[in-house]
């Protein structure tokens, strides 16, 4: 990479920096695996999975915001520009949007295609896009989410496809995740200052 698409890319995550913090996603990926795994455990005692299932929502959204606590002491405060206030809106609602349609969808189980999982891969295209480009694994859980929207086809629907998107997700969080927290410390390297003490330039 050279000097100036260095620079070009550090004016795209700086822009976007929001999207490029990974590892705030990492504990609602997490979320979705232990979700996943207590959906194959009987429920012998529903409101006690009820509350298991609150406490690890509360624990996940904790962690992340400890965890988004940890970049702004790493990195600092990036400025927000108006932009981007809108594209933090509009990702909400397509968020909210697609996971209303999967209670929509679970009202039809005999849909040939599951399009919760197939919401889901064009919403994982749709960010990449409008966040700079690059980061082409989201173009990959896109794909795999794809092929789970694909499982009634092949008489996987019913409770199978629901399981497998949670997984799929679960692990395309973590994965994902990781992946941006990666890129992002590459991007933005450690320098020492006059001072002695870390810095980023």
């Amino acid at each position: 990479m050279s000097e100036l698409q260095r620079l070009e890319r550090i004016r795209t995550v700086t822009r976007y920096f929001a999207y490029w913090q990974g590892l705030k996603v990492v504990p609602m990926g997490l979320l979705c695996l232990a979700v996943a795994g207590m959906s194959r455990l009987p429920e012998t005692n529903p409101t006690a999975v009820l509350v298991l299932r609150l406490a690890l929502f509360t624990a996940a959204l904790l962690a992340t915001v400890f965890i988004g606590a940890g970049y702004k002491r790493q990195f600092g405060v990036v400025y927000n520009p108006r932009a981007n206030w809108r594209l933090d809106a509009l990702t909400l609602f397509v968020t909210v949007s697609i996971l209303v349609g999967l209670i929509l969808v679970d009202l039809w189980p005999t849909l040939p295609i599951y399009l919760t999982a197939l919401g889901y891969a064009f919403f994982f295209v749709w960010v990449r896009q409008v966040t700079g480009g690059g980061r082409n694994h989201y173009l990959w859980l896109a794909a795999v989410l794809l092929l789970v929207s694909l499982l009634p086809l092949f008489g996987l629907g019913g409770s199978v496809a629901p399981q497998m998107l949670l997984v799929t997700l679960g692990l395309g969080l973590v994965v994902t995740g990781v992946l941006d927290h990666l890129e992002l410390i590459r991007i933005f390297r450690p320098v020492e200052n006059k001072n002695g003490a870390s810095a980023r330039d």
